[in-house]
């Protein structure tokens, strides 16, 4: 019994010294200067480097532990525990499973497979060890007359080498196969169950909104991952004797005081919410009444509160990493209680003092732009050539057509009921500097062709625009492009319509944007039906019907495009996205 918690003893202490030295004694860049070295399962990524560093080390440091143990257990003439001392490697791998999937709470990372071949080749080679050096009663530590002897070892390290790397260039051994992204989301996702139904009162009193709950949980899982119980208690200790500022508790936020795990969390969701009011509120002043907290501003202002909370190389990738695993499963965007708030109440328009106007005519319509709020247009129309005196609305003549700019006007619906705008050739219309802009009812259609020779003007543009609501509108285009989105931010098209575009249907730029109850029809489009750059998409209970493209229906460039309920039927593509975008999207096929 003694020998049993002796071997377990030593196990559990040798242990925690891996979990403090392990990492760094044996990365490569203190042994070449370069390399990754020792791998640390993370968030974020999904890292296919090898694991054999991870490996030599489990294997071998144990048994050189046990053989330093075995040599001053001679010294003192303890010979028979010295013999005995082989099995604290074992232990050592009963008390790491235990320490990984009991007391860290970490099951859900712990592969039984991987770890099973590591235990299997440390062991036999402990008891390899232990006949050849311990049990014939010989000190340890080699003497010159054994130096012969030791030439031996050389080979068979060159041996060994050539064994380890065959090993470890296996696909098996690789960490994205050792721990999975579904072993990595069961684990965020069991956290956060335990951590909310703990920390939740403490949570919701001081940030009730879904948004920054999200950040904190995530900072929280990430954070007990990084410093599991025994760490923290052994922080606890070194504070409490040394009474100089660390960082404590689940949270791990800088005190000068001892405090416990739900202290800190309630210093860290101040910490945290402290840093998205100041984000929030520099955001309203360069953006004035206008300025939203939606398409990619939360993600903004999560990357400027994980580089308040902790600098650290990788921390934002990883945070980013937990908070949109859950935001898959518990949450949508839905952040208004800090913003609301703040925002400046929204100005009567008074320029006008007939703020609502009812036109028959294209040029009556380009009239009264920016000069009312509401207009409804009552009659079919076409866009013609025309002069006015509206600072607001200029007719540029293009090629083959004109181009209706309208700038800076704000706070405008103009409703169709269902009226036609006729465009020849060219004609079209574009938006600049707008904000809180409303089409609805309107639907554009291109009566002919423009030359191919000439690079023709999307239907409708937008420049630099806020709050954009397209509802219920109709392009039928013949060869041209649809929609077009530069730097815009707020812009919804629902219940809208898009057919017999050329090269593009809609397409967006630096911008954010959501679809939903919309058709893409008949769309003849080389670069995707719906194309995206550098912004936020988000398409629900929308339709993608018959579109022939040469490749995917969506094109996403360093975007995040996420889908609910899109249904695509017919068309003849290659696949739906160049990048992958979720499981929202369904291929209907047809029946015969």
């Amino acid at each position: 019994m003694a020998v049993v918690i002796f071997c377990f003893g030593c196990a559990f202490i040798f242990y925690e010294l891996t979990g403090i030295i392990g990492r760094e004694m044996l990365a490569d860049k203190h042994i070449t200067g370069s390399g990754e070295g020792y791998q640390n399962v993370v968030f974020g990524k999904d890292s296919k480097d090898s694991l054999i560093v991870n490996i030599q080390y489990n294997v071998f440091a144990p048994i050189i532990y046990m053989l330093l143990i075995a040599a001053a257990l001679q010294y003192f003439e303890m010979n028979q525990l010295a013999q005995n001392a082989v099995y604290i490697v074992p232990c050592y791998y009963l008390v790491r499973g235990f320490m990984i999937t009991v007391v860290s709470g970490k099951r859900q990372l712990y592969n039984p497979g991987y770890e099973f071949k590591v235990a299997m080749m440390g062991t036999i080679l402990a008891f390899a060890v232990q006949y050849a050096l311990v049990l014939p009663g010989k000190g340890i530590l080699s003497t010159v007359e054994e130096f012969r002897t030791q030439l031996w070892l050389v080979f068979l390290a060159l041996a060994y080498q050539f064994v380890i790397r065959t090993f470890g260039r296996s696909a098996k051994n690789r960490q994205n196969k050792v721990c999975t992204q579904q072993m990595k989301k069961k684990y965020i996702l069991d956290k956060y169950d335990a951590f909310r139904e703990k920390y939740d009162s403490i949570v919701n009193e001081i940030a009730p909104g879904n948004y920054l709950q999200r950040v904190i949980y995530s900072i929280m899982i990430y954070e007990n991952f990084n410093r599991t119980k025994t760490q923290r208690w052994g922080e606890n200790i070194i504070f409490l004797l040394g009474k100089r500022p660390m960082t404590l508790g689940i949270m791990q936020v800088k005190t000068l005081k001892f405090i416990r795990d739900a202290q800190s969390v309630e210093m860290g969701c101040q910490k945290v919410k402290q840093s998205f009011e100041e984000y929030v509120e520099r955001a309203i002043r360069e953006n004035d009444q206008y300025y939203r907290f939606e398409g990619g501003e939360p993600e903004i202002c999560l990357e400027k509160i994980c580089q308040d909370y902790n600098g650290a190389e990788d921390y934002v990738d990883a945070i980013k990493y937990i908070f949109y695993t859950l935001h898959e499963f518990e949450y949508a965007y839905d952040e208004t209680y800090e913003i609301e708030k703040r925002m400046p109440k929204t100005q009567e328009i008074t320029e006008c003092s007939e703020n609502y106007a009812e036109v028959y005519t294209f040029e009556e319509l380009a009239e009264k732009l920016g000069r009312c709020s509401h207009i409804k247009l009552l009659e079919d129309c076409s866009i013609t050539p025309l002069e006015t005196e509206n600072v607001h609305a200029v007719c540029d003549p293009i090629y083959r057509g004109n181009m209706l700019i309208v700038e800076n006007v704000e706070d405008l619906t103009v409703e169709g009921q269902h009226k036609i705008i006729t465009l020849y050739g060219g004609d079209g219309l574009c938006f600049r500097n707008c904000k809180n802009l409303t089409l609805h009812g309107i639907s554009f259609k291109q009566q002919d062709c423009v030359p191919e020779e000439v690079e023709a003007e999307p239907i409708l543009r937008f420049d630099n625009c806020a709050g954009i609501n397209l509802e219920q509108i109709e392009i039928e285009a013949r060869d041209r492009k649809g929609i077009f989105i530069h730097q815009c931010r707020k812009v919804c098209i629902e219940g809208g319509k898009l057919q017999g575009c050329c090269s593009v249907a809609c397409k967006a730029e630096e911008s954010d944007i959501a679809i939903a109850s919309s058709v893409f029809t008949q769309n003849h489009c080389a670069e995707g039906v719906i194309q995206v750059s550098d912004g936020l998409l988000n398409i629900e209970n929308s339709i993608l019907e018959d579109n022939p493209v040469q490749d995917n229906l969506i094109y996403n460039i360093n975007s995040n495009v996420k889908c609910n309920n899109v249904f695509v039927k017919g068309g003849g593509f290659k696949q739906i996205s160049n990048q992958v975008i979720g499981q929202g999207v369904h291929v209907v096929k047809d029946c015969n």
